[in-house]
């Protein structure tokens, strides 16, 4: 266990037995390195090391500690690179948990790899490609605190749970209400659902005003790991935002599948498209062709950490049986439809 000190006293004792100050741990590396230890420096990292052993959220059942490999976390983030479009221009804003495989590779490296700045209301430092933030807010993401700190950091991309992508939403809502006078949004939403077939989109001069209230430059929001509000998606795309939804496990180093950006690709019902460098197939299929959904590829974990039954349980010939219940159609979108009881 490390203590992360960020103090100016480097010279801090060690408070408890076998918990280590920061940065004295920093200096007693520097000392071996003048010294001629380089064993860490020059150690070779293989695709199949070990890097990082994450929980899963524990939603479909006891939460379980997913060994993830090199390999595994690298073509996780070139996945979800293939699939969504991230440039170094681009503020990312998540509010995910920092321990989630969801927030580590789309809210974290996802970034990273792209040259793109970040911004969490969960953590205590922003860190970005182009600037560090402080966070002066509790790890409680109300609409109060997502609201301000978007307004102060102007957000492009936000990743987060499809409870917050509701709130973005009644901010939305709220702001037409405003402008035009109570529950007018719905009048206006439901007449929009007529005229945009004529290509008039009457929300329009509202989009920017609504826009505002989370920083007025956000363009796309990535959301999945619970029930997806289709309707809500569908609301937030005529404000000019497009909403993703995306399927993602922590044995798969996060997303299997997501929407597709270009909104005429989306189809409703589905979960997504399978992203590049995986495989699906559907096992043990009723009489409505509904079963097991499987995976395979070089995202698949290594394995559940010091758990062999469990793993081989899950794991059958590299194929990482998921336990949810569900179809794939002929051009790769997944449709889950329950869980295995």
């Amino acid at each position: 266990l490390i203590e992360y000190d960020y103090g100016s006293d480097d010279t801090a004792d060690i408070p408890d037995e076998g918990i280590l100050n920061w940065n004295a741990l920093i200096e007693e590396g520097k000392k071996s390195v003048s010294q001629g230890d380089r064993q860490y420096i020059d150690k070779m990292i293989s695709g199949d090391d070990t890097a990082a052993i994450v929980y899963t959220s524990g939603e479909t059942g006891p939460a379980r500690s997913v060994e993830l490999t090199q390999a595994n976390i690298a073509y996780g983030v070139m996945s979800a690179a293939a699939s969504v479009r991230i440039d170094p221009y681009d503020v990312v804003y998540s509010t995910l948990p920092a321990h989630i495989m969801y927030e580590i590779t789309c809210g974290l490296l996802l970034p990273i790899y792209r040259g793109a700045t970040i911004v969490s209301t969960r953590r205590g430092a922003y860190t970005g490609a182009g600037a560090i933030h402080r966070s002066r807010h509790t790890e409680t993401a109300s609409a109060e605190v997502m609201c301000e700190e978007m307004r102060d950091t102007s957000p492009t991309v936000l990743v987060m749970t499809p409870a917050d992508m509701r709130i973005i939403r009644q901010m939305f809502r709220d702001t037409v209400d405003e402008r035009r006078g109570s529950s007018a949004i719905y009048s206006i939403i439901d007449a929009n659902k007529l005229t945009s077939k004529i290509g008039l989109n009457i929300v329009k001069p509202f989009a920017q005003a609504s826009r505002d209230v989370v920083g007025g430059k956000v363009r796309m929001i990535i959301t999945g790991g619970s029930k997806v509000d289709k309707e809500a998606m569908e609301e937030l795309r005529v404000f000019g935002i497009t909403a993703l939804q995306s399927y993602w496990l922590t044995e798969c180093a996060t997303i299997a599948a997501i929407d597709p950006q270009d909104r005429e690709l989306i189809r409703i019902g589905s979960c997504g498209h399978l992203v590049p460098g995986l495989e699906v197939k559907v096992v043990n299929k009723n009489r409505d062709n509904i079963g097991e959904i499987c995976f395979k590829g070089e995202n698949v974990m290594k394995g559940y950490y010091k758990d062999e039954d469990l793993t081989k349980e899950t794991l059958t010939d590299g194929w990482l049986h998921t336990g949810d219940l569900g179809y794939v159609d002929d051009d790769g979108y997944i449709y889950i439809t329950g869980r295995i009881e």
